[in-house]
């Protein structure tokens, strides 16, 4: 049986009528209901769905400087990005090779 997980609730004052939901995940589809509260009895709710951007992707790679054994690796800057994930493994070794993985955080 698969379980939903709770909703997040807010409440906000009656003079608001436009929020900022934060720390949403990237491309994933979201139900928001409004419901109008007066004293402790609330309405039916106003519904909505939609799904937020994926993440921005890193543009114009450039390698160069290459060596026998090293190589130089740079790119435009994604918005918003605290670090970056680099994958890399050689295609024409005469030995099969795993990926190698980098991290920059």
């Amino acid at each position: 049986m698969v379980t939903s997980p709770a909703p997040f609730q807010l409440l906000v004052d009656g003079e608001v009528t436009t929020i900022v939901l934060k720390n949403l995940s990237p491309l994933t589809e979201y139900v928001v209901n409004v419901y109008a509260v007066v004293q402790e009895v609330s309405s039916e709710p106003l519904k909505g769905t939609e799904t937020t951007l994926p993440l921005p992707a890193v543009l114009n790679m450039n390698v160069y400087d290459e060596t026998s054994s090293t190589m130089r690796v740079s790119w435009e800057a994604a918005a918003g990005a605290t670090g970056y994930l680099l994958l890399y493994r050689s295609i024409n070794a005469s030995e099969p090779q795993l990926e190698q993985e980098v991290s920059s955080s």
